[in-house]
């Protein structure tokens, strides 16, 4: 239940606190003249909306290790779905898909393919038809290095 604060500069306030502000920060963002005594007074005041907020957040934001796990149980068969439907091309050699060494940053999962070819094929070609041939889900972004300086 959300708690109501009766003056909209007050819930204002609450509510920068709740996002990190300090309690003078907050008080001038809610339309107050810097009063650092004024500001700790009312934020004693909207303790318990801070509290509530807070808590809010965090049941929106929780993540458990199994879902953690079952995300990236599905991004691994994705990921060897994609691999799996490899053309198979003379002179075209495909291999993964592998985790990438950072597998995780910002909370996305990386897969990596390495193609190897002979200079006389027509790469660029073969890559567009496989990749018009995948359904990605919604999220899944793709990208392609053609020339790699680091496979890191």
């Amino acid at each position: 239940m959300k708690a109501v604060l009766d003056n909209p500069r007050h819930e204002l306030y609450a509510q920068e606190l709740a996002k990190g502000a300090s309690q003078t920060e907050g008080y001038v963002t809610a339309g107050y003249k810097p009063d650092a005594a004024a500001a700790c007074r009312l934020s004693r005041k909207v303790k318990s909306c801070v509290a509530e907020i807070l808590g809010r957040a965090a049941e929106r934001t929780v993540a458990t290790i199994h879902d953690i796990a079952a995300q990236l149980d599905v991004d691994r068969k994705f990921a060897r779905a994609v691999g799996g439907s490899r053309p198979n091309v003379a002179d075209v050699m495909i291999l993964g898909p592998a985790p990438a060494p950072m597998a995780l940053p910002r909370g996305r999962h990386r897969y990596r393919l390495l193609i190897v070819a002979r200079c006389s094929v027509e790469l660029q070609a073969i890559i567009r038809e496989w990749q018009r041939a995948l359904r990605f889900p919604p999220g899944v972004r793709v990208g392609i290095d053609i020339d790699p300086f680091s496979f890191v």
